[in-house]
């Protein structure tokens, strides 16, 4: 499953990954970054291709940036929200990070988003998208006593 409107415009060549050894003689298995845990990581040789040390000639590629810190802890910057689900009960967001590329894309809690334009961008885009609903607590309820029912002059 993709992120793509359509599966042939999906991401053929991600990037280079270490073969970590042959299974057989037409597979190998390959060291997949966490994020790509839901893949199985032997791979048929038709489908391996040898990656080109340099892909551009003159061309360097750019590090990814590096986190802020933001009272102490590194935060990644949010390029775009995807996507976002309902996961037991809590709302996630499929986030694009700013510098990296598709591999990296991760769901996050939307509690550790802290993207708030990116949000409702995301929900201008989507407007049918899942959000997260809050729940009133009890003392929150505007509550207002009911006067006592009469019926023919006597008290319900």
């Amino acid at each position: 499953m993709t992120t793509q409107p359509s599966r042939k415009l999906s991401h053929r060549r991600l990037r280079p990954f270490p073969v970590e050894r042959q299974v057989s003689r037409n597979a190998h298995r390959l060291q997949l970054p966490f994020t790509m845990c839901h893949l199985h990581p032997v791979f048929n040789i038709v489908k391996l291709t040898t990656a080109s040390p340099n892909p551009i000639p003159g061309r360097h590629p750019q590090p990814p940036p590096p986190p802020e810190v933001i009272e102490g802890k590194d935060e990644y910057l949010v390029k775009k929200i995807l996507n976002s689900k309902m996961f037991q009960g809590w709302l996630k967001f499929r986030i694009k990070w700013e510098g990296y590329g598709p591999e990296h894309d991760s769901w996050e809690y939307a509690t550790k988003v802290y993207a708030p334009e990116r949000v409702a961008d995301f929900y201008q885009r989507n407007p049918a998208a899942p959000r997260q609903i809050r729940a009133a607590t009890f003392s929150e309820i505007p509550f207002r006593p009911i006067s006592p029912i009469y019926f023919e002059g006597k008290q319900l």
